[in-house]
């Protein structure tokens, strides 16, 4: 016999942190999303963020120059801003969205682009979603009996008292 946590346990196994109840499973679903999401890079988001971009129509441009450097970092980055931009020789409101530290880029669009954009990405928050979903139905359905009796697993049986006959 074991003791985990001052509590004796058989195999070295301490039974009363095993107990678990009919939600846990949702919860260790729950919680994996969450590792999961949180183990997606930076970069691979950002990179993922800027595919999108460039499928609505936004252009790509390099900041290969000194003067596109300096422009680049007073735009604040990975959000999409609206700017007064010049096309040809006129001036007109464009949307622009600045990457300094992974393309070391500029991505321009016009407001066909940016509503493009919105809607793709509301598109894909629902497809996400609609994932997720799927995940957990799938999860839930799961066999468990397959794998095995779970005695003692969930904690000690039923308790029955028996009043003794006099």
């Amino acid at each position: 016999m074991g003791f985990g946590n001052g509590i004796a346990t058989e195999h070295g196994f301490d039974h009363a942190l095993q107990r678990k109840s009919p939600v846990a499973g949702y919860c260790l679903a729950a919680a994996s999303v969450l590792l999961v999401a949180g183990c997606v890079s930076d970069q691979s988001r950002v990179e993922d963020a800027e595919r999108m971009l460039v499928a609505a129509g936004f252009i790509e441009r390099p900041a290969n120059t000194p003067a596109r450097e300096s422009q680049l970092a007073t735009l604040p980055p990975y959000n999409i801003q609206s700017q007064q931009i010049r096309v040809g020789g006129t001036y007109t409101v464009g949307f622009v969205y600045a990457d300094p530290k992974y393309c070391h880029c500029l991505f321009v669009g016009n407001d066909r682009a940016y509503e493009r954009h919105e809607r793709m990405a509301v598109e894909k928050k629902i497809a996400d979603e609609q994932m997720q979903t799927a995940e957990m139905r799938e999860d839930a359905s799961f066999d468990w009996g397959a794998w095995g009796p779970y005695d003692n697993w969930w904690g000690p049986g039923a308790v029955v008292a028996v009043r003794a006959r006099r």
